[in-house]
């Protein structure tokens, strides 16, 4: 997964530009507040922007499903493991590596370089600490190895609604986070969203360590034809 993420021109030319946004938008808009008021309110706006760094897993861990060289994942299936968790778990921590953290440390260096305070980094927790949730819902459709899927089925519908509503969870995320940080309550939301991160993180690691490769019998008898080059 990393080889792909870093020399694959396919996966390269349809995740980066999708993430790009998702690392710049935050950037953009502390500089579109940093026109007008203090430091202090600046600082108040971090977690409505830290919010959208949790979409860069999401959607890495949901296009690192497809390739051009779907076929050659069949190779999976002769190495002595049960099912394809422990590929997709190892995927999500080259996205963590190759990705969520270079993202969050632009993030991070531009919070600190606008508002001028290195204080502000605080606000940036609620989107740092749902990372590790949203780079688990990014792998809900994934019931096979990553880069298993031909790009023409990166397209599906069910997908797309996926993302959509995980989107909008991520921007309502950043709306209750600064209201807490406003109303004095950001501490007990950060304790409230750390359990509540954690709880779905163990759920969702379970549900994705207990897949299993399907069986034949699933496929009629015979597994689908598979054109070597």
């Amino acid at each position: 997964a990393g080889g792909y993420l870093l020399r694959d021109r396919d996966v390269k030319l349809r995740l980066y530009p999708g993430i790009a946004p998702m690392v710049l938008m935050p950037v953009a808009l502390m500089l579109t507040t940093m026109r007008g008021g203090s430091s202090g309110v600046r600082s108040k706006n971090l977690p409505d922007t830290g919010g959208y760094v949790a979409m860069v897993p999401m959607t890495a861990m949901n296009l690192l499903q497809f390739s051009q060289n779907w076929q050659a994942a069949d190779v999976f299936h002769i190495t002595p493991t049960t099912g394809p968790g422990r590929l997709i778990i190892g995927a999500r921590k080259a996205v963590g590596v190759f990705l969520i953290l270079p993202s969050v440390l632009v993030l991070m260096t531009g919070a600190v370089l606008i508002s001028g305070d290195i204080g502000s980094l605080m606000a940036l927790l609620p989107g740092i600490i749902a990372l590790p949730l949203y780079a688990r819902i990014g792998t809900l459709a994934m019931k096979s190895a990553p880069l298993s899927q031909p790009t023409e089925d990166s397209k599906g519908a069910s997908r797309g609604l996926i993302v959509f509503f995980a989107s909008l969870s991520v921007f309502a995320l950043g709306g209750i986070a600064a209201a807490a940080h406003s109303f004095g309550y950001f501490w007990p939301f950060l304790v409230v969203e750390l359990v509540v991160v954690a709880t779905a993180c163990i759920l969702m690691e379970m549900q994705t360590r207990s897949l299993r490769w399907p069986s034949i019998d699933s496929s009629g008898g015979q597994l689908p034809p598979v054109e070597w080059e």
